[in-house]
């Protein structure tokens, strides 16, 4: 992501002059400090072993996070465009609440990307519902058709890895999912709980299976850089969790199982 494709994301026209727009071009100009603060890759041939491993993973770091600062750069789009959308059917009030309440809690988080803030800061034990609910709302508003029967459930997680896996999963479903319905499911398993996504597109190719959550790994036609999976896999180790794929007779399948901390007599049943 380039800083000028940042900035034009939020500063294009139809954005506005309210508080909300303050706020989004407030950001666009911290997206492009920590772009600049990046700089161009220093020069490596000259450094020893150790000193290119060391900048191997920065870079690596680095190029993770800007994969998930473009990803809420784009959601914030999509999201502010749905909101203000003047030539279109009016939203429910209730999406435009939730949509406004995703935009918010989207906006925080990019917030702490930008100042590389330990999302240690933020709650250790997160409501699921409370993270799928507006992913959904935003998906359905976006015109995609998404299956979720809502279930309580608290997970040992921070709210923002849980929320950007849970995110990196539903955009691959319905970028993948061949314009199907995309299903997202939250199950009991013990003393855990397990989020399960899965699509109706093509499935998985064979030939990636056993490389699918390592660093490029893609699809010869996918748009993608082969970041997100390797993404929400580390993220779910973050929290003592696992992500895998599940073998499927139609489309890809992947769940995430979390620690549960609700005593929910629905989850404990």
């Amino acid at each position: 992501m380039s800083i000028v494709w940042a900035n034009h994301a939020f500063t294009s026209k139809g954005w506005g002059s309210g508080p909300t727009a303050l706020l989004a071009r407030d950001t666009a100009r911290r997206v492009g400090a920590y772009l600049r603060r990046l700089g161009p890759a220093a020069p490596v041939a000259t450094a020893g072993d150790s000193d290119v491993d060391l900048l191997r993973a920065r870079l690596d770091r680095e190029q993770e996070r800007l994969h998930e600062l473009r990803a809420t750069v784009a959601g914030l789009v999509a999201t502010h465009r749905l909101l203000r959308d003047d030539g279109g059917p009016a939203l429910p009030a209730e999406t435009v609440a939730r949509l406004s309440r995703m935009y918010d809690s989207e906006l925080s988080r990019l917030e702490r990307l930008l100042t590389a803030q330990d999302d240690g800061a933020t709650p250790a034990e997160t409501d699921l519902g409370e993270v799928i609910e507006p992913l959904v709302t935003s998906l359905v508003a976006r015109g995609h058709a998404v299956r979720w029967d809502p279930m309580p459930a608290q997970v040992a997680a921070p709210r923002d890895h849980v929320a950007e896996i849970v995110h990196i999963l539903l955009e691959n479903a319905v970028r993948h999912g061949g314009g199907n319905a995309v299903s997202i499911e939250v199950r009991p398993d013990g003393q855990r709980v397990r989020i399960v996504v899965s699509d109706e597109g093509a499935g998985v190719d064979p030939r990636l299976a056993r490389t699918l959550f390592e660093r490029g790994r893609r699809r010869a036609d996918s748009p993608g850089q082969g970041l997100g999976l390797h993404i929400a896999r580390r993220l779910a180790q973050e929290c003592d969790g696992r992500l895998v794929h599940e073998s499927s007779t139609t489309g890809a399948r992947f769940a995430v199982d979390l620690r549960q901390v609700s005593t929910c007599p629905a989850l404990s049943a």
